[in-house]
């Protein structure tokens, strides 16, 4: 992500079943990023990456005393979570 509100992602997973227990969608390119902030009284924010007029809300999270992002990939319940974190 750059500080022009541009990103790139390559193999980003969109889409699991759990059926076949596989990512059936997989995002390569680039868009836009921003934080929304859903409402003034809820402290939850988001990082919307926006690419081709889909939008896909990471949440952050804090996972070892470090910033991570959360993707949840498919139903929640039948789903998993990715954790996405800054490397040098």
């Amino acid at each position: 992500m750059d500080v022009d509100h541009t990103f790139s992602v390559r193999n980003f997973p969109t889409e699991y079943s759990a059926q076949s227990d596989v990512v059936t969608g997989k995002l390569s390119g680039q868009g836009r990023w921003y934080l929304f902030s859903d409402t003034k009284d809820v402290s939850s924010h988001t990082l919307d990456l926006e690419h081709d007029q889909m939008i896909y809300s990471l949440d952050f999270a804090q996972q070892q005393n470090r910033l991570v992002l959360e993707w949840s990939v498919g139903d929640p319940d039948d789903g998993f979570i990715c954790r996405f974190s800054r490397t040098a």
